[in-house]
């Protein structure tokens, strides 16, 4: 009976700590919606570029991208891109 209880008592504690690993991780906040980002170039035919990043623009860091330099990227509204894409964390 011993050696049952010493070979059983190391799975539940196991068990027991995985489960409240899961139950802890915070929940991604579902109401965010990611939005694709856009670079302005005012000198080209097409002024909106879109990008391969996505925003969820409920933050207070501008959503940005890196090349050259650092850019923030816009929001796409009809046929330009006026605001400024933001973000919950920063880049």
């Amino acid at each position: 009976m011993k050696k049952l209880r010493s070979a059983i008592l190391p799975l539940v504690i196991a068990t027991v700590g995985v489960g409240s690993a899961f139950a802890s991780t915070t929940k991604k906040n579902t109401n965010s919606v990611d939005i694709q980002g856009y670079l302005f170039r005012p000198n080209e035919v097409e002024q909106c570029q879109p990008v391969s990043k996505f925003c969820d623009n409920n933050g207070a860091f501008d959503c940005t991208v890196s090349g050259p330099g650092t850019e923030a990227l816009r929001i796409f509204n009809g046929t330009s891109c006026p605001n400024i894409l933001t973000h919950s964390v920063a880049n």
